[in-house]
């Protein structure tokens, strides 16, 4: 059995939408994906909008608010480490 339990979040991580976060983490899970992250670099807001419904993660992903999606891709369950640090690097 794992002894490995998530932290208790903390503000400002404790507030985040788990609607959101998941739309979040869809979205960077997604860039890994055929040419999808080509596609991401040559039209950023272009791809956005047309890969993600949720308008608050739209908002989100357009801005440089990293604290704000981690808080939100901190509220899903089981994401408990997962922290966007970096842009993929893209592979080309």
């Amino acid at each position: 059995m794992s002894t490995n339990e998530p932290e208790e979040l903390q503000p400002p991580y404790a507030e985040g939408d788990r609607d959101i976060g998941r739309a979040l983490r869809e979205f960077f899970i997604s860039l890994l994906v055929d040419n999808n992250l080509f596609a991401y670099h040559q039209d950023r807001d272009r791809y956005i909008d047309e890969h993600v419904s949720d308008d608050r993660a739209k908002d989100l992903l357009k801005s440089e608010a990293f604290i704000d999606i981690e808080r939100h891709i901190l509220a899903v369950t089981g994401s408990s480490r997962a922290k966007p640090l970096f842009v993929v690097c893209p592979p080309y």
